[in-house]
């Protein structure tokens, strides 16, 4: 007889299996040990095990569901739900490996921009759910970093979730996140750098120069200000550090506490 580890992989295996799948005879007999329950039983359970997930996924890919269309939409879900499972009881953070599966799922390859729609659509739900934290302010950051900027290490909020796309996601995302008739939109073909941040009740998608992204990034990774404003410099010539960190504070970019190396 199965140990109950291999008694629940089994099962879990069945219900993620393709829904033409049938169950495993072992898994079979420790369910009906008498035949009491037909397959087709089970067969129900499945199915309502793979309706639910999908529609787990659909509602925190609403972009992706309207830029494929529903069918393709489920398809594409019922072939991931087969490789990644919920690790929790919370089904509102399911997908987080969506975007990836996106990206070397064949049939999806005509739309090249795809999958970063779908990190998007993920980070922006990661934001909602970060916890509530407040900003810093422009006056506090008067205060908070008069010491050298070489011993200041500025902590982003806890929203904060940084991006980058050869495509222009944010502008495709803007335009397909409401049910509202789309008009014709010429978007530039252009990538883009992208904060994604919830510093009050707002989620903002803000498109950044590669030089405030390079600051950001550097400062998530924990470098100092100095440090993180040189990186800026490398990716864009014409940085101005001061103009962006006073949009970025105004922004809501950063946590009201810095915190300063030493």
């Amino acid at each position: 007889m199965q140990g109950l580890s291999d008694f629940q992989s089994a099962l879990g295996a069945f219900l993620t299996s393709s829904p033409a799948a049938p169950p495993d005879p072992e898994l079979m007999r420790q369910l009906c040990p008498g035949g009491a329950t037909p397959p087709d039983r089970l067969a129900v359970y499945k199915n309502n095990v793979h309706t639910r997930l999908i529609e787990a996924l659909r509602d925190t890919f609403p972009v992706v569901t309207r830029l494929v269309g529903e069918e393709f939409f489920r398809f594409a879900a019922r072939e991931y739900i087969q490789e990644d499972l919920p690790r929790c009881g919370v089904l509102l953070e399911y997908g987080k490996f969506f975007p990836q599966f996106l990206a070397a799922f064949e049939p999806a390859e005509s739309v090249p921009y795809l999958a970063d729609v779908a990190r998007v659509e993920y980070l922006y739900l990661e934001a909602y759910l970060a916890p509530d934290e407040p900003p810093l302010t422009l006056a506090d950051a008067e205060v908070a970093w008069k010491r050298p900027l070489e011993e200041l290490e500025v902590a982003l909020h806890a929203s904060a979730r940084l991006m980058t796309s050869a495509h222009p996601v944010s502008r495709i995302w803007e335009i397909n996140r409401h049910p509202d008739p789309v008009r014709r939109t010429r978007i530039p073909a252009t990538g883009e750098y992208l904060l994604i941040v919830r510093p009050q009740s707002v989620i903002d998608v803000r498109r950044l120069s590669p030089g405030a992204y390079a600051m950001l990034l550097a400062l998530e990774a924990g470098f100092s200000l100095a440090t993180a404003i040189d990186f800026a410099h490398n990716a864009e010539r014409n940085f101005d550090p001061l103009r962006q960190l006073v949009a970025l504070v105004s922004g809501g970019a950063f946590a009201a506490a810095g915190r300063t190396r030493g």
